[in-house]
């Protein structure tokens, strides 16, 4: 959604400034192809390999439509 996208993206921006916490993401709408508008959060964690070097990141994306509605 565009009206939050600037705070997304900015989580995003401390997210990686701040050592990759695995912190979950602020809670975003998202409108669908459908139209629908839908509540996400989203949460990520780094992935290292064995010798502790990054290698990417790891998420999930969770529709909590439901439980904003509630």
């Amino acid at each position: 959604h565009v009206d939050d996208a600037p705070g997304y993206e900015q989580a995003w921006r401390d997210y990686l400034a701040n050592g990759r916490t695995g912190r979950p993401m602020p809670e975003a709408r998202a409108v669908l192809p459908d139209g629908r508008l839908v509540w996400l959060l989203t949460q990520v964690a780094p992935e290292f390999d064995l010798s502790g070097q990054l290698q990417g990141h790891i998420g999930t994306i969770t529709d909590i439509t439901a439980l904003k509605v509630a």
